[in-house]
């Protein structure tokens, strides 16, 4: 994941633009030491060359007083697997789109643990003289433009930027976060996996628990109130992503207790649910599925003319369930999509062995009688008995 951040150079003069070029320009960081190659580029400038070609066009479009320049990074977490060429590759890319018809300087330093690379924007566009100036969304839609450049490159991501009634990570928070120690972003990842292992409401609200978080979901809130190990409390709407909150949260688990949804909505946890649902599936392979359980997918089988449709077997796995009361066995969609896919993989394995042995080698085929007979027959028992263990 990688995080862009304005650093603020209060002193706006030619002397103090200067500085920070060289500063960032220093061959001690941006040259690597295993291969010799110095990661220093120019977008629209010449890169060893920048801060001359600044004061050129500051002084062919007569705007040399003002805002001088911008200074911008982007830095990767110390644990994204990328090189410093990959890494350069990316911030050349950022600076062209992200700053059109201006002069930018990229330098990519290589004596920190984490990749980071520098940019020393000209203020005065070389096109048309105008000059550049920020607003309250400019970090926001800069931090966008990064992550969509991350992900086309297969990098990671922090988080959606949003303003409104969603308030997402602070600069503040955002820099924690890549260090691997915002209590916010911690708290998400803990969410991130309970929603992952649970069905329910209560099941979710105990395995937060387990993870050391207290919450507080109650009808008459309007929120989802979660309280941290270190003390804190944060609510849904903090954690800067729809998906956590309340409705989206209750929508998710109606959706996994009901038997058959209908036009299922998006609620963001459709990962998590699938984790779950082989999480499930994996449990009751380890358990042998249960006798119940193998039971039902044994009685489905082994019908005559069953349907293939998953819709028409679920019917007939709910009726079987209402009759026999055996309702507990896969209670919601969970069980009941384990049940329709471990009826579906049974029948291919059932009539993968009606073929096999439906065909006799040549060799017996004069004398298949008496001693065959009995084989087949013992096989036959021996192999239905395997059958019902293997589900």
């Amino acid at each position: 994941m990688a995080t862009v951040n304005y650093i603020q150079e209060r002193t706006q003069t030619v002397s103090v633009m200067k500085r920070v070029i060289d500063y960032c320009s220093r061959e001690d960081k941006t040259i690597e030491q295993e291969t010799g190659i110095r990661y220093l580029s120019g977008v629209n400038c010449e890169g060893t060359n920048a801060f001359e070609d600044f004061v050129a066009t500051k002084m062919l479009h007569r705007k040399t007083g003002g805002f001088m320049f911008y200074h911008y990074d982007q830095s990767f977490h110390p644990d994204e697997k990328l090189t410093h060429a990959e890494a350069h590759k990316i911030a050349c890319e950022f600076a062209e789109k992200a700053w059109p018809g201006h002069e930018v300087l990229v330098a990519t330093h290589c004596d920190a643990k984490h990749i980071h690379s520098h940019f020393v924007v000209n203020s005065v566009s070389f096109q048309d003289g105008k000059k550049l100036h920020q607003t309250p969304n400019t970090l926001i839609e800069l931090r966008k433009l990064s992550d969509n450049i991350c992900r086309e490159h297969g990098l990671s991501v922090l988080t959606d930027y949003r303003r409104g009634r969603i308030k997402g990570l602070s600069t503040k928070e955002y820099r924690a976060a890549l260090r691997g120690n915002s209590w916010k972003y911690q708290l998400k990842f803990a969410i991130r996996k309970c929603m992952a292992m649970a069905q329910t409401k209560d099941e979710f609200i105990d395995e937060m628990k387990d993870q050391g978080y207290g919450v507080t979901w109650t009808p008459e809130r309007k929120y989802i109130t979660y309280q941290c190990p270190n003390g804190k409390k944060c609510r849904d709407k903090s954690l800067g992503d729809d998906r956590y909150l309340k409705e989206n949260m209750e929508k998710e688990f109606k959706i996994r207790q009901s038997v058959a949804p209908q036009n299922v909505p998006t609620t963001g946890w459709e990962k998590e649910r699938e984790k779950l649902l082989q999480m499930k599936k994996e449990e009751l392979r380890s358990l042998h599925l249960g006798k119940d359980f193998a039971y039902l997918v044994a009685s489905f089988v082994s019908m005559d003319g069953g349907s293939e449709d998953p819709e028409e077997i679920e019917r007939e796995i709910r009726a079987k369930c209402e009759m026999e009361n055996l309702a507990a066995v896969v209670g919601g969609t969970i069980g009941i999509m384990m049940l329709i896919d471990e009826i579906a993989k049974a029948r291919t394995t059932q009539n993968e062995w009606n073929t096999m042995h439906r065909q006799e080698p040549e060799s017996h085929q004069e004398d298949s009688y008496g001693y065959e007979e009995d084989d087949d027959e013992e096989q036959d028992d021996d192999e239905s008995e395997g059958f019902i263990m293997m589900m």
